[in-house]
């Protein structure tokens, strides 16, 4: 929020005319030296908009030394007489600490003030807290009615924020189609990348209006252009498959690398494959164990089970059975069919675990109930494995199938199978 606090302080001290006539035009020149001596006076006789304008100064460092504590004096000393400007400002120091101890209560209480005043950025920043901001107990209600005031008046981040919530029926909002186009046509009019992107997704795939690649692939592209991560990453799908826009593999590649950096799994996930298979890039499978290490980490299935498998083989990571058997293992938690499959083939050659045909049959089993793809070729698997099988371990395979489908204990039940053959 620190940027933000910048850019909209700046727009105080033209609204506030720097207290007097020639400190404004010292400050809107670039004269920080005047405007301070036209300032400092009037703020400590206790004028609002000088002292916010003074917490504005100090922490820019415009025209003094950047002191973030002699900032939240100023902009303290202004919110305490009043001013929502200020009252805003503070609330994102303490939300960000700077200045001062980080204190999300304290936010929540300036954010407060200046929201009943009106100023649409704090009713923003106030339903963020209510919606889920650690040291804030969560108030869905609240969240909605800030975000709507916000929104109501046009700030294009309310106005997103509520657009995407209806398009995805999140935030304890019904899914509802015509009022997320119309919220974030609204923010796209001002240009928020997060408006652009959502009504990106709906044009693609024609979620209340007609389905329109080409003209998502515009609305990808502003968001992408404002470093909008997801779009960036929906974009490089886009090349990538000739969708909306002409097929190009070495943006699609461009772009992909952006929304890796980013963070986003899936861009990174793709940009692997292509280092893996060499398909628009140099094959690199260094390169593309890095990228699934960032999805690996996080916990997503697809990268552990795509990174297991460069382990298995020592491509662009050393050679390790019991590193691709741990990552395998946290796939197939997730009820990931192929990590499942894989993982029961493992034990049914006893590579990196205890052979038992057993736990090989059970997890085929699990893995048939999921991706059809996978569900086939896990029963052709299953059934092959079977016919050297007593009718007694077939029985023992399906109940612990059965205790492997419970929720979250997969391998709970998995490990407690050879506990119990170990006694």
């Amino acid at each position: 929020m620190k940027k933000t606090f910048i850019v909209l302080l700046i727009a105080v001290a033209s609204a506030a005319h720097a207290g007097s006539k020639e400190g404004a035009a010292a400050y809107k020149r670039g004269d920080f030296q005047t405007a301070l001596a036209e300032l400092l006076p009037l703020a400590k006789q206790g004028d609002a908009k000088a002292q916010a304008q003074m917490g504005m100064m100090y922490f820019n460092g415009s025209g003094v030394a950047q002191d973030y504590a002699q900032a939240l004096y100023w902009t303290k000393k202004s919110a305490e007489q009043g001013l929502s400007d200020a009252q805003y400002g503070l609330g994102i120091m303490y939300a960000d600490g700077l200045g001062v101890k980080k204190n999300v209560e304290e936010a929540l209480g300036w954010y407060q003030k200046a929201a009943e005043q009106g100023d649409p950025r704090a009713q923003y920043n106030l339903a963020f807290l209510y919606g889920g901001t650690p040291g804030i107990a969560p108030d869905i209600e609240k969240a909605k009615y800030w975000f709507r005031k916000s929104a109501d008046q046009g700030w294009p981040e309310a106005q997103a924020v509520l657009g995407n919530a209806y398009r995805l029926g999140k935030a304890g909002l019904q899914q509802d189609y015509a009022e997320a186009l119309k919220w974030l046509r609204k923010a796209t009019a001002q240009n928020d990348a997060q408006g652009q992107h959502g009504l990106a997704v709906m044009t693609k795939f024609g979620q209340g209006i007609p389905k329109n690649e080409k003209e998502a692939a515009r609305l990808y592209r502003l968001a992408a252009a404002q470093g909008n991560a997801e779009a960036e990453g929906e974009l490089a799908l886009m090349y990538d498959n000739g969708l909306g826009v002409p097929k190009n593999a070495s943006e699609a590649t461009r772009l992909y690398r952006l929304a890796a950096n980013h963070g986003i799994t899936f861009a990174q996930i793709n940009l692997a494959i292509k280092y893996m298979t060499g398909k628009g890039i140099k094959q690199n499978y260094f390169e593309a164990a890095k990228l699934l290490k960032m999805g690996a980490d996080k916990g997503g299935a697809l990268s552990q089970y795509l990174l297991a498998d460069l382990y298995f083989k020592g491509l662009g990571v050393p050679q390790d059975q019991k590193a691709g058997i741990a990552l395998l293992r946290g796939s197939a938690e997730q009820i990931f069919s192929a990590a499942l499959n894989t993982l029961a083939v493992k034990y049914a050659k006893g590579e990196g675990v205890p052979q038992s045909n057993i736990a090989a049959y059970a997890l085929f089993n699990v893995a048939a109930s999921d991706d059809q793809a996978d569900a086939n070729k896990a029963t052709n698997n299953r059934e092959g494995l079977s016919k050297n099988m007593s009718a007694r371990d077939i029985e023992v395979a399906q109940h612990l199938t059965r205790e492997m489908m419970q929720p979250n204990n997969l391998l709970k039940a998995l490990d407690g199978q050879f506990a119990v053959r170990d006694r």
